[in-house]
């Protein structure tokens, strides 16, 4: 194996979403001997954020709309530059884009591997998605129930998907946590609820209120929802039509959301779908106890149900609410206090950074060997 492995990270921000996370956790970790990383981001890049030597290899290549056809050229010329061995993304549309760059002659040996970090079912244009990566040479699924998904209803082929779980940095999280720049609300004996997620369709905070107008008529407590999107307003207005808008934060962004999962009293995941939800493994770093609705993959590879936390029906306040009652009822019993311990042990044995860090390197190791090989006796031939 050469001494340095060529690899380009294809990113749409450096700070926020899972994936986005994911790809410069890889940036910063990967082993320096065995790689060389370029970043090529699509979208906004903040220099005040990143030190000089790390701009070095940094690239903004532009936005990504529906066919950014400057971004993807200046994306076509980096590659022709660097020469990756290993083309890498994980969001949908950059997805594409760096599928796309396989039809074009550049005279080049790489491989392009895509993260798959989402429920392919609900990708917009999915037929054409399902096209791209069926001409992809490798697929990296965060859960295996994405790479069940790909494999029985898009047809993909099995031997070409990797499954490698996302990871956090507990460190980091305990860390930022110990921030006590809170709500007045966290001074309070009050217990407060925390969901943390975009404000979308995806996330149905909708569920999440109705259930919390409920539990308000048996428990007193109060509700932090920290997230932007476009269904602000939609929501705000539903939380005063059922009466609990004077109990609900909406806080909008946070550039440190682990301030208020560390002083909540349970985190609540309220989505529709999702690929392997990150703010469930935070969530349950931070020693919070945590519920989520099982939906078709991702939280259940993630929660053992009553031994780290808890699962609930999809898109049903009752349910919801009724476990919301349990937890804040029992909440100082011995019980949610093992359920908290073994939901870090979990995360620990399971879900760190490092391990996560381990299987990608691996991976791109052995795909390097693999593509090595194959194209050392094409050359013979």
């Amino acid at each position: 194996m050469q001494n340095s492995i060529k690899i380009l990270l294809l990113t749409g921000s450096l700070f926020k979403g899972g994936a986005e996370k994911r790809l410069m956790s890889l940036y910063h970790n990967l082993n320096k001997i065995k790689f060389t990383n370029y970043v090529g981001i699509f979208g906004k890049i903040n220099k005040k954020r990143i030190s000089y030597k790390l701009r070095k290899n940094f690239y903004y290549l532009g936005k990504r709309g529906f066919f950014p056809i400057l971004s993807f050229t200046r994306m076509l010329s980096l590659i022709h530059s660097i020469k990756p061995i290993i083309i890498f993304s994980n969001l949908r549309r950059i997805n594409v884009l760096s599928a796309l760059t396989g039809i074009f002659p550049l005279r080049l040996s790489t491989v392009i591997v895509v993260g798959v970090s989402n429920n392919p079912k609900y990708h917009p244009n999915s037929l054409f998605t399902r096209l791209i990566y069926a001409h992809t040479n490798r697929l990296i699924a965060n859960s295996y129930g994405t790479k069940n998904y790909l494999c029985n209803e898009w047809g993909l082929d099995n031997k070409k998907i990797h499954v490698i779980y996302n990871g956090v940095n507990s460190s980091e999280i305990k860390l930022l946590a110990k921030d006590a720049s809170v709500f007045d609300w966290y001074k309070d004996s009050l217990p407060i609820i925390v969901t943390i997620g975009r404000l979308s369709s995806q996330k149905n905070h909708a569920c999440l209120i109705k259930a919390f107008s409920i539990v308000r008529k048996h428990n007193e407590s109060r509700l932090v929802i920290v997230g932007e999107g476009p269904l602000r307003m939609n929501l705000e207005r539903m939380a005063r039509n059922v009466g609990v808008a004077e109990h609900i934060r909406f806080a909008g962004y946070q550039a440190n959301p682990y301030k208020f999962l560390a002083r909540s009293s349970l985190f609540i995941l309220s989505s529709r779908w999702e690929g392997f939800p990150n703010v469930l493994l935070e969530a349950m770093v931070c020693g919070v106890p945590v519920i989520s609705t099982d939906i078709d993959f991702g939280p259940r590879e993630i929660i053992n149900h009553g031994e780290t936390g808890f699962l609930v029906p999809n898109d049903d306040p009752v349910a919801l609410a009724e476990q919301i009652h349990y937890v804040l009822k029992n909440r100082s019993e011995e019980n949610i206090k093992v359920i908290i311990n073994n939901a870090r042990k979990k995360v620990e044995a399971e879900f760190s950074s490092k391990m996560m860090t381990k299987k990608y390197q691996e991976y791109f190791v052995e795909v390097y060997n693999n593509h090595y090989a194959e194209h050392h006796s094409q050359s013979k031939v």
